[in-house]
């Protein structure tokens, strides 16, 4: 189950048009990336191979992961040290629509310093790389 859910989600990225995107492999510089909104799956050593095998295979340098709270530090540690092994940068997500109100604003600041906590007590191989913000404010009702 685990690995059709990854093919879909890396097919439907394959799917966003990037520079050199039809290239195989991809042009020197090139940069394909897919977004791992699931972040229970980087608890399991088992996805976590799944995950990586597959961005290899299908040249994927930049995962966005999904922060979550209730994931280990351990998961991510393993995850990130692993994806960098492998060439792949894993860019800390997050996000809600509502983060565009002065009153929820504070949820990207709390997420930036989780991601600076996080990247100061690992090693250099298994920090984030960098962090997006998915705000998507068109989403709201109103």
């Amino acid at each position: 189950m685990v690995k059709y859910l990854i093919m879909a989600v890396i097919l439907f990225a394959s799917f966003i048009p990037t520079a050199g995107a039809m290239a195989s492999p991809l042009a020197p510089g090139t940069i394909k990336t897919t977004w791992l909104w699931n972040t229970s799956l980087v608890n399991s050593p088992e996805s976590r191979n799944e995950i990586l095998e597959f961005a290899a295979e299908q040249h994927v340098s930049r995962i966005y992961l999904q922060v979550d709270p209730d994931v280990a530090v351990d998961a991510y540690r393993a995850f990130i040290k692993q994806a960098t092994s492998l060439g792949v940068q894993i860019h800390a997500l997050d996000g809600a629509p509502d983060w565009i109100y002065l009153d929820t604003r504070h949820r990207m600041t709390e997420t930036i310093n989780w991601v600076k906590a996080y990247n100061r007590e690992v090693t250099e191989e298994e920090r984030f790389t960098g962090i997006q913000m998915d705000i998507e404010p068109y989403i709201l009702p109103e």
